[in-house]
């Protein structure tokens, strides 16, 4: 049955006893968990799909120096992006990703645990991401399919950084083999 409850609609079941609210509770922090990480995904995916790579590709677009920059520098310097060796790595991103948070920052009085699973994915994303374009053998070893975003030959695919998740279930997964060939001669 459909409800009300003090942290939103959500469908509820009969309880019996304290053992069983405490079990439901659990079952709704798993499921705020869980739902956080594949919602902060799909963010990941859709943002960087179109804004950064249909809106990106026009050049007077705020989001022009993803595509006019960050692969630019990737490409030319073997996976490498300079930007990411200044402290605060490329500004931009970093404003993106704040406002994200912010956008997002009043479902923390609803969703708490949902909330700050989203946050988690925001920190977690600029960390592997400056971490994966400073470091390139890591990035091999840990996000391949973002190495392969940038160094395969279509790179309007493998759009997810963190975990290629949404990635399989658009249909954009693309594996490039040959970027990691050993050269036997």
């Amino acid at each position: 049955m459909l409800a009300w409850h003090p942290r939103g609609p959500t469908f509820l079941t009969v309880v019996y006893n304290q053992d069983d609210r405490e079990k439901m509770r659990l079952a709704v922090l798993v499921l705020e968990v869980v739902l956080g990480l594949l919602y902060a995904n799909m963010c990941e995916w859709v943002f960087h799909k179109y804004a950064f790579h249909v809106l990106g590709r026009k050049k007077k677009s705020i989001f022009a120096f993803h595509w006019w920059r960050h692969h630019q520098l990737s490409r030319r310097h073997g996976f490498v992006d300079e930007d990411y060796l200044k402290p605060w790595g490329s500004g931009k991103e970093l404003w993106s990703l704040l406002a994200a948070g912010l956008l997002h920052s009043p479902l923390f009085f609803i969703y708490p645990v949902f909330t700050l699973t989203l946050f988690y994915g925001i920190f977690n994303y600029y960390y592997v991401h400056r971490k994966s374009h400073i470091d390139t053998e890591w990035a091999k070893k840990h996000l391949r399919w973002h190495y392969e975003h940038h160094m395969g030959k279509n790179q309007n695919v493998n759009y997810c950084v963190t975990k290629p998740w949404f990635d399989w279930v658009m249909g954009t997964r693309v594996k490039y083999d040959y970027l990691f060939e050993k050269n036997e001669k």
